[in-house]
């Protein structure tokens, strides 16, 4: 877990993958996801579909205030 929130805070835009589609409430669980990764608040994040063969998965591009 360490070595993946060291990688958080050397980027400017943060990926990260839900356990599901993002749905009515994608933009609210990805702000909440990477809250309690990096233990910032993003300046915004965005959720998209990611549609592979079988399911569908949400991903977050989050951008973080300060780079």
């Amino acid at each position: 877990g360490q070595e993946v929130e060291a990688n958080l805070m050397k980027q400017c835009t943060e990926y990260l993958n839900l356990g599901g589609p993002c749905g009515n409430s994608g933009k609210a669980t990805c702000i909440k996801l990477y809250e309690n990764i990096t233990k910032t608040t993003p300046s915004y994040c965005k959720c998209k579909d990611l549609v592979e063969k079988v399911k569908i998965t949400g991903r977050c591009d989050c951008r973080k205030r300060k780079c």
